[in-house]
C-alpha cells in the first residue's frame, strides 16, 4: 500500500510548517510515497518555507500555481499522484499522529 498525501496551500505561512511536519510525524510514514503541497499563488512567507521543508524531506513536492483555486489546485495535485491511495489536507490543519494508520 502507498499513499500520496496532497496539501492545498494558498497565505498558510502561520500553519503550513506544523501541517507538513504532521505528515511525516505519521506512525505509518514509511507508506506514505509522497507529499504533493500545491502552493495556490501564496504571497505570504509560505514558499520559503515549503522550500526549507523540502530541504529534510524527499518525500516533499511543491507545484506552484497562480491562484488558481482550492478546487482546481487539489486537482493538478491529483494529477500528479503516483500511489495506490490519496489522503487529503489543507495547508492550515493537520494530523494526529495515528491518522493514517487508524483510516
Amino acid at each position: 500500500m502507498s499513499v500520496s498525501v496532497i496539501v492545498t496551500c494558498h497565505n498558510e505561512d502561520a500553519y503550513i510548517e506544523q501541517c507538513i511536519n504532521s505528515i511525516i510525524a505519521q506512525t505509518e510514514y514509511k507508506n506514505i510515497n509522497e507529499i504533493i503541497v500545491v502552493n495556490d499563488g501564496s504571497k505570504d512567507n509560505s514558499s520559503k518555507i515549503l522550500d526549507k521543508l523540502k530541504q529534510n524531506s524527499v518525500k516533499l513536492n511543491i507545484i506552484t500555481t497562480n491562484g488558481i483555486g482550492v478546487s482546481a489546485a487539489r486537482n493538478m495535485g491529483i494529477k500528479k499522484v503516483t500511489s495506490d491511495f490519496i489522503a487529503f489536507l489543507d495547508g492550515d490543519d493537520y494530523w494526529k499522529n495515528d491518522k493514517l494508520e487508524k483510516q
